[in-house]
């Protein structure tokens, strides 16, 4: 498919999670933007925290919903 849109207000929440922006090795690396295509399975970004716990909380929130919308090839 194709990402057509990501909820902002998501992914800085899951970000919070993981520990961002206290933690400094805490955040998100974005590997998909608005428009790129996606193979399924593929990654859409990468969640990093510090303490394992921290990181737990924000894959379940990413697993429940990862924020981007993505739609069907053309």
């Amino acid at each position: 498919g194709i990402v057509s849109a990501i909820d902002c207000f998501r992914i800085a929440r899951i970000a919070r999670l993981a520990g961002a922006p206290l933690s400094k090795g805490a955040g998100i690396e974005l590997n998909k933007k608005v428009g790129d295509q996606v193979s399924p399975g593929e990654p859409l970004y990468r969640i990093y925290a510090d303490h394992p716990a921290d990181f737990q909380f924000a894959a379940d929130l990413a697993d429940e919903d990862h924020g981007y919308t993505l739609s069907s090839l053309p």
